[in-house]
């Protein structure tokens, strides 16, 4: 069994992450460090599982957010 750190998931016998099938989970190749997606060199947008949409868009929105709270003064 395979722990995804930066989720606290486990993968299953069946390649699924808490129920949800691999390429549809996010956070599926478990990077605590930053946004990591998978696909092959020069590859279409079309061409990236929805489980690496769903962190890319997961990572944008916290990163967003982030960026809202801080106070920059000039």
């Amino acid at each position: 069994m395979a722990t995804l750190p930066a989720q606290g998931l486990s993968e299953g016998d069946e390649g699924e992450l808490a129920g949800v099938p691999y390429d549809e989970a996010p956070n599926r190749l478990g990077s605590g460090s930053g946004l990591m997606t998978q696909a092959a060199q020069a590859s279409a947008p079309e061409a990236f599982v929805p489980g690496d949409i769903k962190t890319a868009r997961l990572f944008g929105r916290h990163f967003a957010e982030t960026l809202g709270r801080l106070s920059f003064s000039g």
